[in-house]
């Protein structure tokens, strides 16, 4: 059982790699438009964009792009990321009741916004070698999860490629859902046994331990039922709020209690121990914290200018009004 979790986790780190330098060789020839958007939900036009003029406002959403109705953000990035093709496509926008098409342009990926992916995919790796590292170092429980959480983490920051397949559109955000609820129990589960803790039957760790991964297989559950629907017929935005409202109270309080449980967890070891806390601690807050920030700014502000906006670290589900002509 043991080899098979280090072999399956090892061709998860393969797997991640292999995807992340595919997005990220295909940079330079990536069609960009400068149109920020919430899970395509218009936020602003960026500077240097070649769409400036646009009659867009805040709250605008696309619903299709050269007239193929927008299924999942996969599907968008499809339509609209082909590597190698800048010609100017036509976006269909709902605004309230009415329709508009605008003409939105497009041109090569700036550099700078090259190097700030770059960045992010160099980010993935490091968290993939030190997974890898630990996981080959401690090959028990406590490795194992630590690196779930380096991978899942690693995953969260990659560039995938653009894909024509409509099976990969939503077997992709399948897989993302997954990783970015899963998350933060697999982030609790390791500071409940962390340092190699044994938890005695009928303790709270127990207790929480046994129920640690009820939430979010039914927040998935919810978040697979609407993916299927979306991208057969669409979904109301009134379902989507709540869910998005339900997940961000869970991602809080997981957060939370991993924090409670390593600061009592530090309180009550020896003098060595804390000195290997306190190397964790640092770990955790320049790895995690970041990210951890930018999450929840994306949920509870998501229309404030992120510097990192380009970090995949929201639950892609979207509403996707049908085209109404």
């Amino acid at each position: 059982m043991i080899r098979f979790i280090r072999f399956g986790l090892i061709t998860g780190a393969v797997l991640i790699t292999i995807l992340d330098i595919a997005g990220i060789s295909r940079l330079p020839d990536t069609p960009w438009t400068g149109i920020r958007h919430n899970n395509l939900v218009f936020i602003e036009i960026e500077d240097e964009s070649p769409n400036g003029s646009l009659p867009l406002k805040r709250g605008d959403e696309i619903a299709a792009v050269d007239g193929s109705p927008v299924r999942n953000i996969n599907h968008f990035r499809c339509l609209t990321e082909a590597p190698g093709r800048f010609e100017s496509q036509v976006y269909t926008v709902a605004r309230g009741n009415s329709i508009l098409e605008v003409d939105v342009k497009r041109i090569p990926l700036p550099v700078k916004k090259v190097y700030r992916r770059v960045a992010s995919s160099l980010t993935a790796f490091t968290f993939i070698f030190l997974g890898l590292v630990v996981l080959l170092r401690r090959p028990d429980q406590l490795g194992f999860l630590f690196a779930v959480n380096c991978l899942t983490i690693a995953f969260l920051f990659t560039i995938r490629p653009v894909t024509p397949l409509p099976f990969f559109h939503l077997a992709g955000e399948l897989v993302y859902d997954f990783m970015m609820v899963f998350l933060p129990a697999f982030f609790l589960h390791f500071f409940l046994v962390f340092p190699g803790k044994e938890i005695t039957s009928g303790s709270r760790r127990y207790l929480i331990r046994k129920t640690l991964y009820i939430p979010p297989t039914l927040i998935f559950l919810a978040l697979f039922i609407m993916a299927m629907l979306r991208y057969s017929s669409g979904i109301e935005r009134g379902l989507v709020l709540v869910l998005n409202g339900v997940t961000s109270i869970y991602w809080l309080l997981y957060m939370l209690a991993s924090v409670f449980f390593f600061v009592r967890t530090y309180l009550t070891s020896d003098r060595i121990q804390k000195v290997k806390f306190r190397i964790a601690a640092i770990g955790l807050t320049l790895g995690v914290l970041p990210l951890l920030l930018v999450m929840v700014i994306r949920f509870f502000l998501p229309n404030v200018q992120n510097p990192h906006d380009h970090y995949p670290v929201h639950v892609s589900y979207t509403k996707l009004r049908a085209h109404e002509t």
